[in-house]
């Protein structure tokens, strides 16, 4: 009867061991960052602005989505800030002229312009008047880092032969309760708009239901 080799059957264990290939661990990439500008409402700031988006900002983290707040220049009677010198009556949204002098638009055009080289800014998120004054950017603007756009009761100035934008993806996020900005005034001729999301909570940001499509919006 043969008796087992101890060292024998080590030596054999050894080779084998060296043999195996070294499992390989899963490495986690980070997704990139991507830079988003946000634009407040009238009579809003930047700070203002922050508070009523902290559920989306939350939701966006998870995606790596960084967000930017701007606030705007003058100063509104009422209360927090104004994009334009000329404050904004609520009675004129959708009926403000892009070549009224007394709005100052290029003074604007001017600011948002800095604030998306300094932020490295490829998406926008704008608010009411916000959005208004992120459309007069894009329309008068070179914008090559500009690629998508995100209006919130969204509008735009009125100007006659206006410049199409086809280049910047819109999503319109309207409200049929919205008595402030009226859903039919969002932006649908002269941009590119993939689609049109509603919700019921008139002139305010949606819920996180409507949010995480947002931000889907943006990450895809």
């Amino acid at each position: 009867m043969e008796v087992p080799n101890s060292n024998t059957d080590k030596q054999q264990k050894k080779q084998k061991q060296k043999v195996q290939k070294p499992t390989q661990e899963s490495v986690s990439v980070p997704l990139p960052e991507i830079h988003v500008g946000c634009l407040h409402g009238s009579s809003q700031s930047a700070e203002i602005f922050h508070s009523y988006m902290e559920n989306f900002e939350r939701i966006a983290k998870q995606h790596n989505i960084v967000l930017h707040f701007l606030d705007a220049m003058y100063s509104h009677p009422l209360g927090g800030k104004s994009w334009y010198k000329k404050p904004l009556d609520v009675a004129d949204v959708g009926k403000q002229r892009y070549d009224d002098i007394e709005l100052d638009v290029d003074s604007t055009n001017k600011q948002v312009d800095e604030f998306i080289k300094k932020y490295n800014i490829t998406v926008i998120i704008a608010f009411s008047q916000g959005t208004s004054v992120a459309d007069a950017y894009l329309v008068h603007c070179e914008h090559p880092e500009i690629k998508k756009v995100v209006y919130f009761s969204g509008y735009q100035l009125v100007e006659d032969d206006r410049k199409k934008v086809s280049d910047v993806v819109v999503l319109n996020v309207t409200s049929d309760t919205d008595t402030i900005v009226p859903s039919h005034l969002a932006p649908m001729d002269y941009v590119d708009v993939k689609e049109t999301l509603k919700h019921d909570k008139g002139h305010k940001i949606p819920g996180s239901v409507l949010l995480r499509s947002v931000v889907s919006f943006i990450v895809e």
